[in-house]
């Protein structure tokens, strides 16, 4: 039986995210990741943010970390980045909000947002 492609995410780095473990993933400086997945059984678009949370960390040229709050019953953390829709992208640096995207978009909107939330390169 083959994994699904947010199972993967977690077992190759990703981390779940509660209320309990929130703080402490936000301590981590860095550009980082949050997806907010709704009920993975009953949202299968949660597993297409989880390839796309991939992607993107796969093309930054730096570490990303990623996090995963996959119940949608966590009001504290919804209240907290300010989602209100499943699936959700919410890009930060350093553990302030830089971004986010709503729903799965075309690439194009995920690249612009990860535009804002890299750190500048410095040309030489």
């Amino acid at each position: 039986m083959s994994t699904s492609p947010l199972e993967r995410l977690v077992s190759h780095g990703g981390t779940r995210l509660d209320a309990a473990t929130v703080d402490g993933f936000l301590a981590n400086k860095g550009p980082a990741l949050v997806l907010f997945t709704g009920d993975p059984k009953h949202r299968a678009e949660a597993q297409d943010v989880a390839v796309v949370a991939q992607e993107l960390a796969r093309n930054a040229g730096t570490d990303v970390s990623i996090g995963v709050v996959d119940v949608e019953g966590d009001q504290a953390l919804q209240q907290r980045f300010g989602v209100s829709v499943f699936p959700s992208v919410v890009f930060l640096r350093d553990g302030q909000k830089v971004s986010m995207v709503a729903r799965v978009q075309d690439w194009a909107v995920y690249a612009q947002a990860a535009s804002l939330w890299l750190p500048r390169r410095r040309s030489a």
